[in-house]
This record gives C-alpha cells, structure tokens and sequence, in this order.
C-alpha cells in the first residue's frame, strides 16, 4: 500500500513536473514566436525604408539625368552658335582674299598699263 502511494505520488509529481515542462515549453514557443512577429515587422519596415530610400535615389537619378540634358542641350547650342560664327567668319576672310587678289590683279594691270605707256613714249621719244 505504501508502494502504491509512493507510485500515485511519484506519478503525480512526474505528471506535475511534465505539466510545468509543458507549459515552460509553450511559454519559450511563445516568446520565440513574439520574437519572430518582431523580426518580421522589423523585416518589413526595413523593406518599406529600402523602398523608400530607393525612390528617393531614382528620384535624384531622374534630376540629375534631367540637369545633364539640359546641360548638353546648351552646350549643343553654344557649339552651333560657334560654329555659325566660325562660318561668317570663313566668309569674311573668303571675302577679303577675293578683294586682296583682285586689288592685286588691278595692280598688275595697272603696272601692265604703265609699263606700256612707257614703253610707247620711250618709242616716240626715239622716232
């Protein structure tokens, strides 16, 4: 009999022991799955900063690309300017050797003119 109730107090010891294992158990469950809700939402909201972050560089991406179109289209405009220039000046100078060189043809026909002449009075003044 004492057996007996050594045995039912041992049981119920063992049945107490197994229900406090059982309930630790489920408690460390517990806080393992609080602790991965938290990771999780700490997952998440550091996916929406990334995404956030991520918009704010496309965005400066997008201004910076749209400063550098403006750039090139200015500078595009500035080297057709220049070269518009360069072209009146090419004709300028086109010019200037066209007087320059007939200014030099009237000269030598000028000089031809006198040449001649002269040649005609040293003809007379020996005849």
């Amino acid at each position: 009999a004492r057996c007996v109730s050594q045995a039912k107090r041992a049981l119920a010891s063992a049945g107490e022991v197994a229900r406090r294992m059982a309930r630790a158990e489920a408690a460390v469950a517990e806080h393992q799955a609080r602790a991965d809700r938290a990771e999780a939402e700490a997952a998440e909201l550091r996916a929406k900063r990334s995404s956030g972050n991520a918009e704010r560089q496309l965005k400066e991406a997008c201004r910076r690309a749209e400063q550098a179109s403006s750039r090139a289209s200015s500078a595009t405009a500035r080297a057709e300017a220049a070269e518009k220039r360069a072209k009146a000046l090419e004709d300028r100078v086109n010019a200037a050797e066209r007087k320059a060189s007939s200014s030099r043809e009237a000269e030598v026909a000028a000089e031809k003119r006198a040449e001649a002449a002269n040649e005609a009075e040293a003809t007379a003044a020996t005849k």
